[in-house]
């Protein structure tokens, strides 16, 4: 719905001969089921990609994503650097993996549903997974996600912990064993930063933002 708001500004600032610039962090149109809406939202994010005069991305992985589906040489870019994140100790081996950590708000696109099915598919290991992140118990994929435990009886070792502060997420960190990022698509994955930065294994999904982050077997 934001591309509504912003297009009568976009076309003020054309005509006016205005510059500006674009913080890139996600396309929404590939993620679209609705084909009009898909190709609306590619237009108008075509739109505003070419007429601006700098597009600021947070990692290479969205500067090559934005670059090949929309701009060319004429746009200047800015990979805004990672934090400066903190940890508490360096790498940790563990002998006995019982407890894995998500991090992320429970939508499709954070691929929730792929770590369950995953965790359902290896039972001899006893996992139990803690979750961080906002979710709305209303929303389609909660209750998909919801089924999908019920269907696994994976009940008794999954515990929602909600939208935390940075003290309580710490906490969950370092009683992790393992950290999964099982994404479908990112331009940055801040929180592989941070499981690093506690010293977490990390298994992660092969997309582009996550082989910029994490070297396989490293």
């Amino acid at each position: 719905n934001l591309y509504f708001y912003l297009i009568l500004p976009y076309f003020i600032n054309r005509i006016r001969g205005n510059r500006y610039g674009c913080g890139c962090h996600l396309t929404q149109y590939n993620l679209r089921k609705n084909i009009f809406m898909k190709w609306f939202e590619f237009l108008c994010e075509y739109l505003f990609l070419q007429g601006a005069s700098l597009i600021i991305v947070p990692s290479e992985a969205a500067r090559r994503q934005f670059e090949v589906f929309h701009l060319g040489k004429k746009n200047q870019f800015i990979i805004s650097p990672a934090p400066n994140i903190t940890g508490r100790g360096k790498l940790r081996f563990r002998k006995n993996v019982k407890t894995l950590i998500f991090v992320g708000h429970i939508e499709w696109r954070k691929g929730l549903d792929v770590l369950l099915r995953a965790m359902a598919a290896i039972r001899d290991m006893n996992l139990n997974l803690m979750i961080a992140g906002q979710y709305d118990r209303n929303s389609g994929y909660f209750k998909v996600i919801q089924k999908i435990i019920k269907e696994t009886r994976l009940g008794k070792k999954i515990s929602f912990h909600g939208r935390l502060n940075p003290q309580q997420l710490y906490h969950l960190y370092e009683r992790a064993d393992v950290f999964v990022f099982p994404s479908r698509h990112e331009t940055y994955g801040m929180v592989l930063v941070e499981a690093m930065s506690f010293g977490l294994p990390i298994v992660a999904s092969a997309i582009p933002t996550t082989t910029d982050i994490v070297e396989n077997n490293i």
